[in-house]
């Protein structure tokens, strides 16, 4: 950190209840003050490499610290305050920075807090920056109209990005609301997000605004019939849609049937026959 620094690092450290069978790991929590974010993150290195070398105990000498990370729920944040800096009327600074980490030091990342005042109202607002996103390409790595896969993502869906922030200095200034209190809330928005349009299981239109971080590119082949086709003509100007049908594809009012080898239930008899009885009409 730079010597004429005058934040002070406040680093919190915890591992959440964890149950095991006919064992109940209750919660744990530690807390000191720094003058330095690196002063802050070794003692929150060190004090997690004890604490799950003490859950060794109930999980088993077999396990290593990767294991119990996944296990015990932990956090490892850092807040940084400068003294300097006005406290709002409860008590909590208008401006901090909340760094978050990997048991291991890495950082994962960084969330600026402000509180903005209109008038008489008044209220903290928060932006997220990840590592990577004071890089020259940051927000430029994906293009409207690729298609790109999101980490973690249970479905392994496709997407087509039909949004991308671009470069840094045309990213809007996005900040949404959090918990008034440090400990509390989480952010849902920042600078280098993008938007990502897809279909679920069933055919009905999704998205997603994931966080640049978070995309790759498929490299795989999507079918020139799929309908994701459709949505990354669209997101490229190639095709004109109307208001009123994007409108109703975007609520789910239109389902896309994809593969086309797909069959509508109504056209099997022994099914349709269950809601039409015999002799009666169907609605």
């Amino acid at each position: 950190m730079d010597a004429d620094n005058k934040s002070v690092f406040n680093v919190f450290i915890a591992t959440g209840e964890t149950m095991r069978p006919g064992l109940i790991i209750r919660r744990w929590g530690a807390s000191d003050v720094f003058c330095t974010l690196d002063e802050a993150v070794s003692a929150g290195i060190k004090a997690l490499h004890n604490r799950f070398n003490e859950l060794k105990e109930f999980f088993g000498e077999d396990w290593d610290e990767d294991d119990i990370a996944d296990k015990a729920d932990y956090r490892f944040t850092v807040f940084e305050y400068d003294p300097r800096v006005a406290r709002n009327e409860d008590g909590w600074w208008e401006q901090f920075t909340e760094w978050t980490f990997s048991h291991k030091g890495v950082l994962r990342e960084r969330t600026e807090h402000r509180t903005v005042r209109n008038g008489s109202d008044v209220e903290q607002y928060s932006t997220v920056r990840f590592p990577g996103d004071d890089a020259e390409e940051a927000g430029s790595k994906f293009s409207v109209g690729e298609f790109v896969t999101i980490a973690d993502d249970e479905e392994n869906r496709i997407y087509v990005v039909s949004y991308a922030p671009g470069s840094r200095e045309n990213w809007p200034k996005k900040f949404v609301i959090a918990s008034s209190s440090p400990y509390m809330g989480q952010p849902e928005s920042g600078e280098n997000y993008y938007t990502v349009d897809g279909f679920d299981s069933i055919g009905l239109y999704t998205h997603k605004h994931p966080h640049e971080t978070q995309m790759r590119l498929y490299e795989g082949e999507v079918p020139d019939k799929h309908p994701l086709q459709l949505l990354r003509r669209h997101s490229r100007g190639e095709i004109s849609i109307s208001d009123d049908v994007f409108d109703d594809i975007f609520y789910g009012r239109i389902i896309f049937d994809y593969p086309p080898e797909l069959r509508s239930w109504r056209e099997i008899p022994e099914l349709i026959s269950i809601v039409t009885p015999e002799g009666s009409k169907e609605a």
